[in-house]
């Protein structure tokens, strides 16, 4: 299959996504890829451009143009938190992609299946350059589809593991997503009861639970993490209490300064340095990483429109290749 520019677009529903065959590990390195060439200065990423409806909802254009690769696009984002009681998911979005020749958008995808991929995709760079090799035990607080897609990722980064735990709110969900991760994996994935069992337990945390700017989820306390844990929340520190992130990491990790100090300034991040260092310096050799093997390290990252643009051009070219999707009509 071949796009007319100028003429037609590439249209992919959220099945057709899912269809493409872009493993988690070509995920990941499409990321790599982008986030080394950010901190070459060679990706231009403004803040994101957003509008708030109500307290629980949000709207953002995420622009990217990766200069290394031409990779152009933008993700039109909305995340409404209270869709769940009317029976909606609360994410939704488009990804548009653009020939960076011409300027003409080449292809329109669903953005869920992507989104999703790609937040697992970012802790699992995280966790290729910060975790032990030798971790055993993952720990998973939020059994959605960011807790699967996370879990696929650090499972594709650290093959040695042996044990998932895992923990929810609400254990009829846990149960499902311990059985088909035990199934999926061929590893055991084990609900346990309370939240602190998963948290002690952990040499890789994975936090994938609701997140918000309140305090209705903040249930974690600093004394429950083990040494040389590897933490990599999906929602900010939205699962920490206030103060327990400075109390207990000895490095922190972000992946961009702008969206982080707009957290912080919705309150997140309590403190922490204002610039801790960010993945692409890791990558770059400008911050050093893992230092010892007792280090408790956690990883913030954000949701910035690199992440999406990088990996949804892989998708798109694959697709192309496997003749998945339609063309539109301009």
């Amino acid at each position: 299959m071949e796009i007319q520019i100028g003429k037609e677009i590439l249209y992919l529903t959220d099945q057709d996504t899912m269809r493409v065959s872009v493993s988690m590990k070509e995920y990941i390195d499409a990321l790599e890829e982008g986030f080394t060439a950010k901190g070459q200065g060679m990706v231009q990423m403004p803040p994101k451009i957003g509008a708030d409806p109500d307290e629980y909802s949000i709207v953002h254009a995420m622009p990217c143009y990766i200069q290394t690769n031409g990779r152009l696009g933008q993700k039109w984002l909305s995340v409404y938190r209270k869709n769940y009681e009317i029976g909606f998911p609360y994410l939704s979005g488009l990804i548009l992609l653009n020939d960076v020749r011409t300027g003409f958008p080449i292809c329109v995808m669903n953005c869920t299946h992507v989104t999703g991929m790609r937040t697992g995709a970012v802790n699992g760079l995280f966790c290729r350059h910060l975790a032990n090799k030798d971790a055993k035990v993952v720990g998973v607080i939020g059994c959605g589809f960011e807790g699967r897609t996370n879990l696929e990722a650090v499972l594709c980064e650290l093959p040695g593991i042996q044990q998932v735990y895992a923990w929810a709110p609400r254990m009829p969900k846990v149960l499902d997503y311990c059985k088909e991760m035990s199934e999926k994996f061929s590893i055991p994935v084990v609900p346990v009861e309370h939240c602190e069992d998963c948290v002690r337990q952990a040499d890789v945390l994975i936090i994938a639970g609701p997140g918000g700017h309140g305090d209705e989820h903040r249930i974690i306390a600093h004394d429950w993490i083990k040494p040389g844990c590897t933490i990599l929340p999906v929602n900010q520190d939205s699962h920490f209490l206030r103060g327990a992130l400075a109390s207990a990491m000895d490095k922190i990790f972000i992946d961009d300064y702008s969206s982080f100090d707009y957290l912080k300034g919705k309150g997140h991040y309590e403190g922490i340095d204002p610039y801790p260092p960010r993945l692409e310096d890791l990558l770059n050799q400008k911050a050093p990483g893992r230092e010892s093997h007792e280090e408790i390290i956690i990883a913030l990252h954000m949701g910035i429109a690199l992440a999406d643009i990088a990996p949804a051009w892989v998708v798109m070219e694959r697709a192309l290749q496997e003749g998945i999707g339609t063309l539109l009509p301009l």
